[in-house]
């Protein structure tokens, strides 16, 4: 009876976990409340996007930026991850960038785009630090 139930167990925790990850993913919205939205990649039709909260666009100085990857282990993840914290540390006065990137259920990739696109959003935003009113030496 026991290798019947864990038998009845084992397969369906691999059907739960064949359905989970062959789930899709809705696509991120183009703009984010409180934040603007600037397009740092493309892939065919797909728009990578950055999305810069700033609560003080005026400021005299560049001020410490911080770029925040959501987290879904490169298979899934929402660009909403951080936008607390995001929006939090533009109140204290850096600016925060929340960055969308390639994931596997949402546009078939693996690691190697989603680190290509990381880096992508990071340059964009040490080549725009004047723009944004950034110091490209205190990017974190």
């Amino acid at each position: 009876m026991k290798l019947k139930q864990l038998t009845v167990i084992f397969f369906s925790v691999v059907m739960l976990s064949l359905n989970v990850f062959s789930a899709t993913e809705p696509a991120n919205p183009n703009t984010l409340s409180g934040a603007k939205s600037h397009t740092y990649k493309m892939i065919g039709d797909t728009a990578l996007r950055l999305y810069v909260y700033d609560a003080h666009p005026n400021a005299s100085k560049a001020r410490s930026a911080i770029v925040f990857f959501f987290g879904g282990g490169l298979m899934r993840g929402n660009i909403t991850h951080f936008q607390g914290q995001a929006k939090a540390l533009s109140k204290l006065g850096m600016v925060a960038v929340l960055a969308d990137y390639r994931v596997k259920l949402r546009h078939d990739t693996g690691s190697v785009e989603a680190i290509s696109d990381a880096k992508a959003a990071i340059r964009c935003v040490r080549m725009n630090a004047e723009r944004l009113n950034i110091d490209p030496q205190q990017i974190v």
